[in-house]
């Protein structure tokens, strides 16, 4: 890992409840935003990794994640820069996939220490790939937004399926390689609803095929 980014640690800072002055500004702790401030750290796209907290081995939450525009971030939180030739939601996914048991540090309570992670491995393309692979991450992540605002919507399929309990449905990307088409790595999926015309495995909504199950 220490490869790929750099540690921006000595950036941080944490502020107390009662010193905390309400503002626009997200104040970014472990697992996301915990508040907003009235002053910023940062003002560019970087990678925040937990660093400590049960939820590095619970996974109830996101463990790695971007943050973006005038923020704050904490001490509960690495702050990661990606090192030239790596793309930030490429790097940032293959990190939220990993289980980190065995890279806790921590007794009582869980912890990522910055020495231990920066020698987590992490399997890295060429920057075009990984350019590729995080593109299709954040059109993804732009689907899911919009379908938790209103269900997926196709124009030969109006009526939307809703799922039933024991039922799962699911969004996975399949990155194909035109330059080499026996290539074809699938990566990650998501439960949504589905448009009820599609069948398993044999529609799609925009780059994204759809199937059914845990598989």
């Amino acid at each position: 890992m220490d490869d790929v980014v750099e540690f921006l640690d000595t950036m941080r800072k944490p502020l107390e409840g009662a010193k905390r002055i309400s503002g626009p500004y997200p104040y970014y702790g472990a697992s996301g935003i915990v508040d907003y401030v009235d002053g910023y750290l940062f003002d560019e796209e970087l990678i925040l990794l937990s660093e400590d907290g049960a939820n590095i081995t619970d996974r109830n939450y996101p463990v790695c994640f971007l943050a973006s525009g005038k923020y704050w971030v904490n001490n509960h939180a690495h702050v990661l820069r990606t090192k030239q030739a790596n793309e930030n939601n490429f790097i940032c996914n293959s990190l939220e996939r990993k289980d980190y048991t065995q890279y806790n540090t921590g007794m009582a309570m869980p912890k990522l220490n910055k020495e231990t992670c920066k020698k987590i491995p992490i399997l890295c393309p060429g920057f075009e790939e990984q350019k590729k692979v995080g593109d299709y991450f954040r059109n993804l992540d732009h689907l899911i937004t919009l379908h938790q605002r209103k269900p997926i919507s196709h124009p030969n399929h109006s009526i939307t399926h809703t799922k039933h309990k024991g039922e799962e449905k699911y969004v996975r990307i399949r990155v194909n390689d035109r330059e080499k088409t026996n290539r074809t790595a699938n990566l990650w999926r998501f439960p949504v609803d589905i448009p009820g015309g599609f069948k398993n495995g044999g529609g799609s909504v925009g780059e994204f095929q759809i199937y059914s199950g845990a598989e």
